[in-house]
């Protein structure tokens, strides 16, 4: 009985920690945010290339930031498992102008890669029509 209770709450715990990044992630908006921002949010990037002022890239394990002038252009993500299905995303912005194109040059890597655009949603949606799978969701500032 112990054992189960310790289990729950593990699972419970870790949950919690998995929203609460995507809280984080959500918080940094294109246009607005800072690279500041996005360290104070998620932690210090695994990797970072920041000394072009006009062009800086910041990586997490699932997170990627790029910035300009220390404001985030750009945030790339992966979906969260219940967003991994191109139909989510065409249903939960059904009444939103959407594009839907392909991305050249990915069948030589063995990927066949689309592009949703949701442009009043400052949203892309990267989908590989090989593995039935959205695999970036990217938030963006236009300027």
């Amino acid at each position: 009985m112990k054992t189960s209770k310790i289990l729950i709450s593990s699972i419970l715990l870790l949950h919690l920690i998995g929203c609460s990044r995507q809280f984080h992630v959500a918080k940094l908006i294109p246009g607005r945010s800072s690279i500041d921002d996005a360290i104070d949010r998620l932690g210090e990037p695994t990797e970072a290339s920041i000394d072009n002022p006009s062009h800086q890239k910041l990586l997490w394990r699932d997170i990627t930031v790029q910035a300009r002038e220390d404001i985030i252009t750009v945030v790339q993500r992966k979906p969260a498992s219940y967003e991994e299905k191109l139909q989510f995303w065409r249903q939960h912005y059904k009444g939103s102008p959407q594009s839907f194109s392909k991305v050249e040059n990915t069948a030589q890597a063995g990927e066949h890669l689309w592009q949703l655009n949701l442009p009043n949603e400052h949203i892309n949606i990267i989908y590989d029509e090989s593995r039935d799978l959205v695999t970036k969701v990217m938030y963006y500032d236009v300027r």
